[in-house]
């Protein structure tokens, strides 16, 4: 988990902050990550998930069941959609940013974040 959060909300802003620390080391990272992680494959036209996805997508369903323990967010909500709106939301952000469709910054990005993980409280 995040070191040093009291609570879920804390661990997955600690999360978003990884990603964009990690991202904006490495942009060839993003990159690979948001257009080459998830490409149709083979014949079958089979969409295949890596490993590290999946791990990474049961990391933030991890934080979410912790949220609803901790009072965080509020029962009721599927976890695995809140891990999946979370996850798009921001891989969308990111990806806007890299094909500079769109130009905001690393805190207006927080701010959106954070304003989902509100959302998920109420």
């Amino acid at each position: 988990m995040v070191v040093g959060a009291t609570n879920a909300r804390e661990a997955l802003a600690g999360v978003l902050e990884t990603v964009i620390a990690a991202f904006g080391k490495d942009p060839d990272l993003a990159h690979l990550l948001l257009f080459e992680g998830r490409r149709i494959r083979g014949a079958s036209s089979e969409v295949l998930l890596s490993k590290g996805f999946l791990d990474f997508e049961n990391l933030l369903r991890v934080l979410i069941r912790r949220g609803k323990k901790d009072g965080s967010f509020r029962d009721g909500l599927n976890d695995f959609a809140m891990a999946s709106a979370l996850l798009g939301a921001t891989e969308a952000m990111i990806r806007d940013r890299l094909m500079a469709r769109e130009s905001f910054s690393d805190e207006e990005l927080r701010a959106i974040f954070s304003a989902m993980l509100e959302g998920f409280h109420r």
